[in-house]
């Protein structure tokens, strides 16, 4: 069963329009002592602590953008009763760290830039992949079992690259290779959803 996450979700607005079947994935930074959402930096953003109370969906991507947040991000997402997420862009030290306390709600990164070899390092301090499409698909039927057999893989929509056209391309591919992905960040839900049907 295959979790759909919806991309960029920063607002409690946005929040409660995504159906709760579905997964989010919020930009977390610091303002201040406050832990705020907003993708980009210097800018104002809702309160993490406000926007958890509103929070009733199925997966939650917490996208690091301040180092240095990562306790408090998973104290809150604890206190909050929220147990099915992962934490992106952690930088290594503190993924080192968090591992060596016994934490895995970590991804690491695999694309055609970050080697597998980079991604398969991290097996065991990390429960997550996160497959990455700069310019292309980057997983074969070889390193699809590489991955599958360390890791939860969690694919990001081509369409969030500006590739609409890619997302049948992809499936298309995924399904020859008989890809096991796990969940997938993308814009358009609905497209995600009628190929896990399929």
């Amino acid at each position: 069963f295959m979790i759909i996450i919806k991309h960029r979700v920063n607002t409690i607005s946005e929040l409660n329009s995504v159906p709760q079947n579905l997964g989010v994935e919020c930009d977390i930074r610091y303002d201040g002592d406050k832990l705020i959402l907003h993708h980009d930096p210097f800018v104002g953003g809702e309160d993490f602590a406000e926007f958890l109370k509103h929070y009733h969906h199925s997966f939650l991507i917490a996208n690091i953008k301040s180092e240095g947040i990562e306790r408090r991000v998973i104290e809150l997402l604890e206190r909050n009763g929220i147990r099915d997420y992962f934490l992106l862009d952690v930088s290594f030290p503190f993924m080192l760290r968090l591992s060596n306390s016994g934490f895995a709600k970590n991804a690491v990164r695999f694309s055609e830039y970050e080697s597998i070899g980079t991604a398969l390092a991290s097996k065991g301090k990390c429960e997550w992949v996160f497959v990455d499409v700069f310019t292309k698909l980057p997983l074969t039927k070889s390193i699809c079992g590489s991955l599958s057999k360390n890791f939860k893989i969690c694919l990001f929509s081509p369409e969030l690259l500006g590739r609409q056209q890619d997302i049948k391309k992809y499936q298309k591919r995924l399904s020859a290779i008989g890809a096991n992905i796990d969940a997938v960040l993308t814009k358009t839900p609905v497209e995600w959803h009628k190929w896990r049907l399929e």
